[in-house]
């Protein structure tokens, strides 16, 4: 499985610590306009918002569909000095992982596109409005691909840590389907010793789309913003996608 294989860099890829303020921030930037007592961070990864969470105070559950994530989550939360509730389990079925509702649910990142079909799409927005109390918020990230698929944008990231470097880059199919990859390189000085390249399908989606099962599944949209901090939303400038909905 795919992130089993980069569970053990995946810190390093996306620059954990340099992420932790900004996740912190990200989290108060919500919670002010979102009034909560509890979080629920869903597809968390190694649990760098359910953290920031915590941090602030809010009771919170994390839950990854990989168990090598939620390992070193659980790592990354004894580290700070946090309790958080993590589970094994899979977005569209958030039932079978978790058994309590919460104030605010989240899906950070680039989850989002990992549902490969409609019906996919269309079950995880019905289980994060099972997730959530009356009138919780629901706050979902993912890259603008309006923007990546107009202007052919194939490089995602370069990064690298010690000796080791990761270029997250993509390959274009249709507007169904692209690839992500990760090209991973050890180097010994100033020579490439080894290389692996991990890909991955994902689904394009762009916002309409995820408004449209957002509100099928009973939602109310509140808005849609390039980032946590609300701010405007462009189609063809915005690296990311934030849609918050409430359930009515």
């Amino acid at each position: 499985m795919f992130y089993q294989s980069v569970a053990s860099f995946y810190d390093d890829m996306t620059g954990y610590t340099e992420w932790e303020s900004y996740s912190q921030d990200a989290i108060r930037s919500l919670i002010s306009k979102y009034p909560s007592q509890s979080l629920l961070d869903s597809a968390c990864g190694t649990g760098i918002y359910a953290i920031a969470g915590a941090k602030l105070g809010l009771r919170v559950t994390g839950v990854d569909i990989v168990p090598e994530m939620i390992d070193k989550a659980k790592i990354n939360s004894h580290n700070a000095g946090v309790n958080v509730d993590w589970n094994v389990g899979d977005i569209r079925h958030l039932d079978s992982a978790v058994t309590e509702q919460h104030d605010l649910v989240i899906c950070m990142g680039n989850t989002i596109p990992h549902l490969l079909k409609d019906s996919d799409l269309q079950e995880a927005c019905s289980s994060f409005y099972s997730s959530l109390n009356h009138g919780g918020a629901l706050v979902l990230e993912f890259l603008n691909y309006p923007r990546i698929l107009k202007f052919s944008e194939r490089i995602i990231s370069i990064n690298r840590k010690d000796d080791r470097e990761f270029v997250r880059f993509y390959d274009f199919v249709d507007l169904k389907e692209i690839v992500f990859n990760i090209l991973e390189i050890s180097w010994e000085g100033n020579k490439a010793k080894e290389r692996q390249i991990h890909s991955l399908k994902l689904r394009p989606y762009f916002p309409e789309a995820v408004i449209g099962s957002l509100k099928r599944s009973g939602f109310e949209v509140s808005g849609i913003w390039e980032d946590p901090f609300f701010h405007e939303f462009h189609e063809h400038k915005s690296e990311t996608v934030v849609i918050a909905a409430i359930k009515k």
